[in-house]
């Protein structure tokens, strides 16, 4: 049965119109996938139905015992609070519950006969309550889904204002994931995640019992994930049954459906209006009549419009200042350090040791990819190799006439006062 229903909704920014009569429902259980370019209205069409905007027009249907829970590109934490702070939160109720109990088993003790039945019922209907709602699960279930966000106990009284943009965004995650709506609105949930987390993810998500909807640009986790994909184009919402491979197809096969359509119908116009020029040339009373009826046909004939062009492949060519040698990069039992506060540590191993015993050859025209979990010293080595840090331990030599180009996660290189 349906969870979630949508009608006509339309949504405008003065006078730039984002949706246009969008409608749809979701099903108990159904994972869906939301694609389209950047600026389509992915992330409005999630704000309305999390209540966070209202729609211009049109209907979002809910029922009232349906829960709702919303993944945001920017999360709601306070910096002050910790990280238990934060889940703790989740779980007040079953706490409430449990400080109940307690009273209840202290009062039970004490209670004379004629009190010490009611007691004991009170206590016996909270306690399924207190089961029913995971009260006797929830602290494995809470560390088990931090663990699996790379949030370990050394973690647990963090403040949130020290955490980086990707630990806050998986700290995010972590929370709605605990609260375990009926149906979920993730938009963007991979970013930040490394590959032992996507697949951890993957799997909660499919054996999730509620509903997910899923903004994604990783057709690779849509693959994974989606029983249908809905996409937002021109300001449109299509649904399509299946994953994104399977939708990639059926949108291949239907754009060159329409486009047939499209040029049979061109070519019938042109025959048409050949026709009606020839009947206006021979100049008689009957062929303009005849010409005047065809022209009437195609004022009332409805135009097919031609359908997009399939998005083009993206090409990019560098064209490199001066030929490099071949020897790019050369590392022997590379090793980096830290202390708390950031600062590079003597060249001696320690046990802020971020890592070390790093060895590799690189050679001009090589793509390599650097894998690894959360924190385990990507970046750090990226910025080694451009010489924004300076490593602890080894031996590193550049190769000559070396031009490095660094995109960071941040973007910290752009200046924000530039246009």
């Amino acid at each position: 049965m349906p969870v979630l229903s949508v009608t006509d909704i339309s949504k405008s920014y003065g006078v730039t119109p984002i949706l246009d009569r969008v409608s749809f429902h979701v099903e108990a259980g159904e994972k869906i996938g939301v694609i389209g370019v950047n600026g389509a209205g992915k992330t409005t069409l999630l704000n309305i139905l999390a209540g966070k905007e209202s729609a211009d027009s049109g209907n979002v249907f809910k029922a009232n015992d349906i829960t709702l829970g919303y993944l945001e590109q920017h999360d709601n934490f306070s910096d002050g609070s910790t990280l238990l702070d934060e889940t703790r939160r989740i779980y007040s109720s079953i706490e409430r519950m449990e400080s109940e109990l307690s009273e209840l088993s202290q009062r039970i003790a004490a209670a004379p006969g004629d009190e010490y039945d009611a007691l004991l019922k009170r206590y016996g209907d909270l306690q399924d309550r207190y089961r029913e709602q995971g009260g006797y699960t929830y602290k494995s279930e809470m560390r088990g889904i931090l663990n699996s966000m790379a949030f370990d106990e050394s973690y647990y009284n963090k403040k949130i204002g020290t955490l980086s943009g990707g630990e806050r965004t998986r700290l995010a995650l972590a929370c709605l994931l605990m609260e375990e709506p009926d149906i979920l609105l993730l938009d963007e949930p991979t970013n930040h995640l490394d590959i032992g987390m996507l697949k951890w993810l993957e799997q909660f998500l499919k054996a999730y019992r509620g509903a997910v909807m899923i903004v994604s640009h990783d057709r690779y986790f849509l693959d994974q994930m989606a029983d249908r994909i809905f996409e937002i184009e021109n300001n449109r919402l299509k649904c399509y049954t299946g994953n994104y491979t399977e939708f990639a197809e059926k949108k291949r096969q239907a754009r060159e459906a329409d486009l047939r359509a499209y040029n049979k119908q061109q070519d019938e116009i042109r025959r048409q209006e050949d026709i009606i020029r020839k009947f206006k040339e021979r100049g008689t009373e009957h062929l303009a009549k005849r010409a005047a009826s065809r022209e009437k046909q195609l004022a009332n004939m409805d135009i097919i419009e031609k359908p997009d062009s399939a998005p083009g492949t993206l090409k990019i060519q560098f064209h490199q200042k001066y030929k490099s040698g071949n020897d790019i990069f050369t590392a022997e039992d590379l090793s980096m350090s830290y202390m708390d506060g950031g600062d590079i540590l003597s060249r001696r191993l320690t046990r802020d040791e971020l890592f070390s015993g790093v060895s590799f050859d690189i050679k001009r025209g090589e793509r390599i990819c650097i894998v690894g979990s959360n924190g385990i010293g990507k970046t750090t080595l990226l910025r080694i190799l451009n010489g924004e840090l300076e490593k602890t331990g080894g031996y590193l030599k550049r190769g000559v006439n070396l031009d490095i180009g660094y995109y960071d996660q941040r973007q910290e290189r752009l200046d924000p006062e530039n246009t």
